[in-house]
């Protein structure tokens, strides 16, 4: 970690190397991590494994036990479902910040008229990794567009605790996933000015799927 609490290069590599894998399944949750089993995985790690560890568990995605070390975090079904009602919460109210922020709701459409475009194709190729990406980058846009720090920092939080989980339940069916037309009826009430209706159909849109997450972490 370097002076001003920023990861090293070598740190910030593996940092996104590692969260990558837990976020693919590579690393399992529970699976134990040290230097042997990150050397396996990524090659020589030297100093750089506590600082990108240390970094990971600030985001929710791994755990230090006592005289047990670092593991990749597990959440059972309670932990997920509080999980998906806390993003919703979130969710609703980046949408509903939108109208306080004064937001270019233009433009917001167009950005997301044009990510959603991108995860249909990317579901259409059956790349759910590509269509959770462009899932993610659909909700940032929202909080780019109502500024709100706070707010931000949590929902970042709280994606990346969710990532394993979203991203297994759509290899697992990613045909079945309605992220596409949901956001579409969140896009078309944006345009027409019904911010309010919006935010209650994102606060849906993200507790409706609480269910298929919990199958999929079975």
């Amino acid at each position: 970690m370097d002076q001003i609490g920023l990861p090293s290069l070598a740190s910030g590599k593996l940092l996104d190397n590692v969260r990558q894998a837990i976020v693919a399944g590579r690393l399992p949750p529970g699976a134990r991590l040290n230097d042997a089993v990150l050397e396996a995985e990524f090659g020589p790690v030297g100093i750089a494994s506590e600082d990108c560890l240390a970094i990971l568990e600030t985001r929710g995605l791994v755990v230090r036990e006592p005289r047990r070390g670092w593991r990749v975090r597990t959440h059972d079904e309670a932990a997920i479902r509080q999980l998906y009602a806390v993003r919703a919460l979130l969710e609703r109210q980046a949408v509903a910040g939108l109208a306080e922020a004064e937001a270019d709701i233009g433009r917001l459409v167009a950005d997301l008229v044009t990510i959603n475009a991108t995860m249909e194709k990317k579901r259409a190729a059956g790349d759910a990794e590509a269509y959770l990406k462009a899932n993610e980058r659909f909700h940032a846009t929202i909080l780019r567009h109502a500024p709100n720090d706070p707010l931000r920092l949590a929902s970042e939080l709280l994606t990346d605790m969710a990532a394993p989980r979203r991203l297994a339940r759509l290899t697992a069916d990613l045909a079945a996933s309605t992220a596409v037309e949901e956001h579409g009826a969140i896009i078309e009430m944006l345009g027409a000015g019904e911010v309010e209706a919006a935010a209650d159909a994102m606060h849906d849109h993200i507790l409706g799927n609480a269910d298929a997450a919990v199958a999929a972490a079975v």
